[in-house]
């Protein structure tokens, strides 16, 4: 929210909960829970077609500026996910559904999460 590139958008939130930490760590996973939901929301713009044409102005593929958002992403995931439960890893997963679909990011998820929120016996 506020900032409309979605790369700056996602370094600017990791650079405030890592800021948050220092600062007042016990309070940061609810903060660091709704950065998350705020960036997964804001993938859905690397679709739209003023994105294309920010890539077509700045000579940078697609998966070119989306493989520029992993370690971020990867970075909020593994801070979220560390002690999550299965309910906010079903929001999460409904989330990338809805928003991404990009198996980078779903990658993520499933690296970050517990894996008894997803595997069955």
């Amino acid at each position: 929210r506020g900032l409309g590139n979605p790369l700056a958008s996602l370094y600017a939130r990791n650079y405030l909960l890592a800021m948050g930490m220092a600062v007042a760590p016990e309070s940061m996973y609810s903060v660091a829970s709704s950065l998350l939901q705020d960036t997964l929301f804001g993938l859905s713009m690397l679709k739209e077609k003023h994105m294309q044409s920010e890539y077509q102005r700045l000579k940078v593929a697609e998966k070119t500026y989306i493989h520029l958002l992993s370690p971020g992403i990867e970075w909020l995931l593994t801070y979220v996910g560390k002690t999550s439960t299965r309910d906010v890893f079903q929001m999460v997963l409904q989330l990338y559904r809805d928003h991404s679909g990009d198996c980078m990011v779903l990658k993520h998820i499933i690296d970050s999460f517990d894996a008894t929120h997803y595997a069955h016996a």
